[in-house]
């Protein structure tokens, strides 16, 4: 009986000492508490600027994506964000702008275009459906013409009308000008710039013509002509810039080689009242000299190519005009060289260029470092360090001003904002903020920090690193 009661006395001694149940539970709200309270140091207040309507919105979270789903609201790759939606962050910006794509529908004659996206300017949506906008060009909303640079507003569909205006290039008395227009016919055009035409003058091209894209149009004025053939005399009035056109204008045929002699020089530049013309019989020797008409190249975004690089799509060929120059012997001795006479063998066929939109992810060493990048651009660098700021100023990004941001162009950053980059001499670095640039030069500016600060003012090269962004522009603004 003694040995059973000490066997159970030994037993209870080795059991091991169990927590009572309410310390687990404060535990349990301490570290719930812990948690709560490190949580509640990100709750924020931000600003959605959505269509240019204000919302404020106040959450914990660590990704711009974050805050838009908890506002509600699904971002398309269409539309505009003015943060990284994916990238982590402890400092989002206070204020994130989304501008929402909507469809526009962009009607170019019998052409119908069809856009989804965010572009509020109506010169920009032209440009995104391949339209160069013109002076006096129309762009028609509703029927009623708006201004090109005027923003439209945000969050609607759009429908927008493109009606080019007509060029009418225009040579007189051997000067050119040129004039746009919305008239249908030739006629209408020369009436609109009070440009009048007499009875005996010459136009190149119908006045009843309708007007082309491009119309190139020739006014010849007329003067008064006598010619003295031996005792008889021959009047009229002729545009002709030559003697032997204007006899034929006033009813005399040259027979054979004839030589036709003037004591006024018959050009645009002096202009008498009456030109007296002498006929003579004489000979004549031809040159004719070729001369080549250059032609033009438009450009297409050509997806085959690798981006930053051009390609010839449709080869350019050149035109000809043939000039013949007619040099005149009386006698057997050389007296003159009329004015040449111009006519074209072959018009030009313009070429089109290709721009490379593809992205390839090409390797470098540089400085010693192996890059993978999908991208490098020439570009003038600067510096720049905190203590040229006001205390406590930040990047665009948010990011202090320190080595590794790396400032773009304000036209640049939306597109580029946290890509990650290379500079040589600089080293490694993420788009972190924006500046007013250099105009007419591709500009970046690199952040220092006041101990560590160099200064720059050169050319360089800007290495686009891999991963290539979902977004990429085909051609650098």
């Amino acid at each position: 009986m003694n040995e059973t009661n000490e066997s159970t006395q030994n037993d209870a001694a080795n059991e091991p000492v169990r927590k009572p149940a309410w310390l687990w539970i404060v535990s349990a709200c301490l570290i719930v508490l812990g948690i709560t309270v490190f949580l509640l140091g990100f709750l924020r207040d931000y600003t959605l600027v959505i269509d240019d309507q204000t919302y404020s919105l106040k959450t914990i979270a660590f990704r711009a994506g974050t805050v838009l789903k908890r506002a509600g609201l699904e971002v398309n790759e269409a539309d505009q964000v003015s943060a990284d939606l994916n990238k982590i962050s402890f400092k989002l910006p206070d204020t994130i702008i989304v501008n929402r794509a909507r469809p526009v529908t962009i009607i170019h004659g019998s052409k119908i275009q069809q856009l989804n996206t965010a572009e509020r300017y109506p010169a920009t949506l032209l440009s995104l459906a391949g339209i160069s906008f013109f002076p006096n060009d129309l762009i028609l909303q509703n029927e009623i013409s708006i201004d090109p640079h005027l923003a439209l507003p945000l969050g609607r569909a759009l429908m927008l009308e493109y009606i080019p205006a007509k060029l009418v290039k225009v040579i007189e008395h051997g000067q050119q000008h040129c004039f746009s227009t919305q008239k249908e016919t030739l006629a209408e055009a020369l009436a609109e710039q009070n440009i009048q035409i007499g009875s005996y003058d010459r136009v190149s091209v119908s006045l009843d013509a309708p007007l082309s894209a491009e119309n190139d149009l020739e006014i010849r004025r007329a003067r008064q002509f006598t010619a003295m053939l031996g005792d008889q005399t021959f009047s009229g009035f002729s545009a002709a810039r030559d003697a032997e056109e204007a006899l034929l204008d006033i009813g005399l045929a040259i027979q054979n080689l004839d030589q036709v002699s003037t004591e006024s020089p018959i050009d645009d530049h002096n202009r008498p009242q009456e030109i007296i013309l002498n006929i003579d019989r004489v000979t004549e020797s031809y040159q004719l000299v070729k001369e080549e008409t250059p032609f033009k190249n438009t450009y297409e975004l050509d997806p085959n190519a690798q981006l930053d690089t051009t390609t010839v799509l449709v080869p350019g060929q050149m035109g000809y005009v043939v000039t013949r120059s007619i040099t005149q012997y009386r006698n057997g001795e050389p007296v003159k060289t009329l004015p040449g006479q111009h006519w074209k063998a072959s018009d030009p066929v313009d070429g089109v260029l290709g721009q490379g939109t593809l992205a390839v992810v090409n390797t470098e060493t540089v400085d010693g470092v192996t890059l993978e990048y999908w991208r490098k651009v020439s570009v003038y660098a600067t510096s720049y360090k905190p203590s040229s700021f006001p205390p406590g100023e930040r990047t665009r990004s948010g990011a202090p001003i320190e080595k590794g941001i790396v400032a773009v162009s304000a036209a640049w950053y939306p597109s580029m904002a946290g890509q990650p980059v290379y500079v040589p001499g600089y080293g490694f670095g993420v788009i972190g903020d924006s500046g007013y640039g250099i105009p007419g030069r591709y500009w970046i500016d690199l952040a220092y920090d006041d101990e560590s600060y160099v200064g720059w003012h050169h050319w360089t090269t800007l290495y686009f690193l891999t991963p290539i962004p979902a977004y990429i522009p085909a051609i650098l603004p």
